[in-house]
């Protein structure tokens, strides 16, 4: 099911990559690719999710 997900991860990446415009990419389009890039990252075990941790100083 995890390979079924990075793949669905990968297309959908690449098609987000094909719509980019030749210039000027919309920052919302950059947010997107960025959100599903830590995805993939996460999906295939190459990065640990820091948003629940808590700092304490």
């Amino acid at each position: 099911m995890q390979d079924q997900r990075i793949e669905q991860l990968k297309e959908a990446i690449a098609q987000l990559k094909a719509r980019f415009p030749k210039h000027s990419v919309p920052p919302a389009m950059m947010i997107e690719l960025e959100e599903m890039e830590e995805e993939l990252e996460r999906a295939q075990g190459g990065v640990d999710d820091d948003r629940d941790r808590r700092f304490v100083l």
